[in-house]
Parts: C-alpha cells; structure tokens; sequence
C-alpha cells in the first residue's frame, strides 16, 4: 500500500500515505480515488465518465510532511478505474472535502489545478474548469 519504487517512477495505491523513497520519484502512479468527471446538459441529463489526472504534488508540502530536504519532479498520474461499473468520485461535483486518500484530503495534490483526460486521451480541461 505504501508503494515500490523503480528508478525514476513510483507506484503507490493511494488509500495510505506513499513512502518517503517515492517521494524521490520524477512521475508518480497512484489508484485508489477513481476519478471521474460529471457532466449534465441543459435536460438536466447526467453522465458520468472515468478520466485520468495528471498533476503534481506540492514540493514543500512533500518536504514538510516527510522532513526531507529534496523531493524528485513529483509529477502524478491518477489512474481512472477501467471497469464502468465500478463508481468513482465525480470531482468536478464533490467538495473538496470529500476527496479520498491522504494526498487528495491534505491538498498535497492539487485536485482543482489537475488536467482531466478521458480514457481514450481526451483532454477535457483542469478540474477547476469543469466545475463550472
């Protein structure tokens, strides 16, 4: 749960707080939160699809949480469950506050300022913009 480390890359679940060795890591894989994106058109019909996120966990808030000095480029994938019936988190919908797992709870990943691509690589946006 805490993750494994190969060379410049970290794979960690994301229900736990990852290793201090990932934090090391230039790119950074994490499950756990499988986010999706909600939409609603004017009908007030709503769809709900899986996406990827792409984003960075916050340098100095890394260094402070793990007391180190120097962190890798941190940059962090999200993986989206590939099972449709499997339910994710609509982040554009939810609060904040209801985000899952540490990284996401403690704002160390910048949810808001994420770049959103559907599972085929459509780039829908950061998640702050779909919000609106």
């Amino acid at each position: 749960s805490r993750g494994c480390k190969i060379g410049k890359y970290g794979f960690f679940h994301g229900h736990a707080w990852p290793s201090k060795k990932l934090m090391e890591c230039d790119y950074l894989f994490m499950g756990h939160v499988h986010p999706s994106i909600e939409f609603r058109d004017s009908f007030g019909f709503r769809s709900v699809l899986n996406v990827w996120l792409k984003g960075k966990l916050n340098p100095e808030l890394v260094k402070e949480k793990y007391k180190i000095k120097k962190t890798g480029k941190l940059n962090t994938i999200i993986l989206p469950t590939f099972n449709s019936i499997l339910g994710g988190a609509a982040l554009n919908r939810i609060e904040k506050e209801e985000t899952i797992g540490p990284l996401l709870k403690n704002k160390i990943f910048d949810v808001d300022n994420s770049k959103a691509y559907l599972l085929d690589g459509t780039y829908l946006g950061n998640v702050k913009q779909l919000r609106k």
